[in-house]
């Protein structure tokens, strides 16, 4: 199932005004499986914290199915490589880093196995 996705779902992308959190930049937005968005999150705020991580899924209030965690997995992948293709390209040696650890943990199982927010 496809639905509305941010495609950039991270904190730099959010405003906080008076408790009510807002979401801006929509120039990645597509049609995607749901849990995409949280690949970013995972990868960088989460990683190591899996407090936020927590956190975060008892607000959404949608655990993670046995699909959704595939579904994860996959996109995580193919965002990992994706980062490193397009940082090579543009010459970004730290960025192109941060896509190779990305697969190195999930070649690890770190972001392949328990996903967290079950």
């Amino acid at each position: 199932r496809l639905h509305a996705t941010h495609g950039d779902f991270q904190p730099r992308n959010w405003i906080v005004h008076e408790g009510l959190v807002s979401v801006i930049d929509f120039g990645r937005s597509a049609q995607r499986s749901w849990v995409s968005d949280l690949v970013r999150l995972r990868a960088q705020q989460f990683h190591g914290r899996p407090d936020l991580a927590d956190a975060f899924h008892r607000g959404l209030d949608r655990p993670l199915s046995a699909e959704d965690r595939i579904l994860l997995a996959l996109e995580t992948a193919r965002e990992s490589v994706g980062t490193v293709v397009w940082a090579h390209g543009i010459g970004d040696e730290d960025f192109e880093s941060h896509g190779r650890r990305m697969i190195d943990r999930i070649l690890g199982g770190d972001l392949g196995g328990d996903l967290g927010g079950a």
